[in-house]
Formats: structure tokens, C-alpha cells, sequence
């Protein structure tokens, strides 16, 4: 499922990229708004898996609140009290910004709420099988070729792709390592 990969995708990213807290606006700004984001896919796969292997009709219509309470009834979360705080924290995130509640939400998030998102991918990797192909990583060594290029990245990509007759990023990524030091 699409929204999996990229709930697994960028919980990833924020392990790797918010190692270190800091107290800087950009930080707090950043940590909460990828949060916000993860939690979307999150509770979507949760609602693409009900819909397409559960066959549960009530999931198709259903808010993020009835999605995880479905979810919980059918064992795919474990603590529904938990699921049901953090959409809570989420939506006041969401809807009325102020600067304390942020940094104590960014709190929750490094201190709590990461490490559950992470038991709960690792459990719902269990039913639902990864797919391939379906996320593209973009190589490392593009991103410094793309900022060697003084390109904004659709520029880059656009002249890339058509200097090397490619119709799709995922075509360029598949012949970067041959053709890369073109432009590094």
C-alpha cells in the first residue's frame, strides 16, 4: 500500500534527520508538520488496510477518529487511548498555532510519540507486505549534482531527463550511476 511505504518512508527520515533537538523555531516547526504528516499516512494506511483486506465498508467514509477506533477493535493498534491523544495533539497542532503548545507538542513527539509510530509500522508490517518500486529514493550524489548545477531541482531533473532521453524520474535514478559523472 502506497500510503504505508510512505508512512515507513518518512518515519525513517525523521529518525535519521531529528537526532539531534534543538529549540530553534525551524526545528519546532519542522518536527510537528512532518509529524502532522506521518500521522496522515498513518492513520490512511490504517484505512486503505480496512477497506482492502478487511472488506470493513464503515472505513470508507470514515474520520481519522472512527479509523482508529475500528482499528483498535480489530487489533491493528493496541492502545486506543494513545491513537486517540495524539490525534488530538494533531488537530490542535493543526488549528491554532501557538508557540508554547508547539514546542510541548515537539516535546511529545521526540520523547513519546516517535517510538510508538515505530512499534506500530513494525506491526502493521506484519500484514501488509512491502511493495517495491512503488517510493523513489533520490541518489545522494544527484542532490550534490543538482546543487553543483545552480538549478532549482525540476529545472535539473527536466534537463537530465531529456539529455538522456529518460521519461520518468524513476528511468533517470535506474541509469544514474552510468551516466553521473556527466555532471558532477
Amino acid at each position: 500500500m502506497k500510503k504505508f511505504e510512505q508512512a515507513k518512508r518518512l518515519y525513517k527520515t525523521m529518525i535519521n534527520e531529528y537526532t539531534i533537538h534543538s529549540n530553534t523555531k525551524l526545528f519546532i516547526s519542522g518536527i510537528t508538520s512532518d509529524f502532522d504528516r506521518l500521522f496522515e499516512l498513518c492513520w490512511k494506511s490504517l484505512k486503505e488496510y480496512l477497506l482492502k483486506e478487511k472488506y470493513i465498508m464503515a472505513a470508507k467514509t470514515g474520520s481519522p477518529k472512527d479509523i482508529l477506533k475500528i482499528s483498535y477493535q480489530q487489533g491493528l493498534i493496541h492502545d486506543e487511548d494513545f491513537w486517540l491523544r495524539l490525534l488530538a495533539d494533531r488537530n490542535d497542532d493543526a488549528h491554532h498555532y501557538n508557540e508554547s503548545a508547539a514546542r510541548a507538542y515537539a516535546a511529545r513527539i521526540e520523547r513519546d510519540y516517535l517510538r510508538k509510530i515505530g512499534e506500530f509500522i513494525t506491526s502493521l508490517s506484519e500484514y501488509i507486505p512491502e511493495e517495491k518500486d512503488v517510493l523513489i529514493d533520490v541518489p545522494e550524489d544527484f542532490l550534490v549534482a543538482l546543487e553543483n548545477s545552480g538549478l532549482y531541482y525540476d529545472e535539473f531533473i527536466a534537463k537530465v531527463m531529456s539529455e538522456n532521453n529518460c521519461a520518468s524520474d524513476l528511468e533517470l535514478f535506474k541509469i544514474w550511476e552510468t551516466i553521473k559523472d556527466i555532471y558532477l
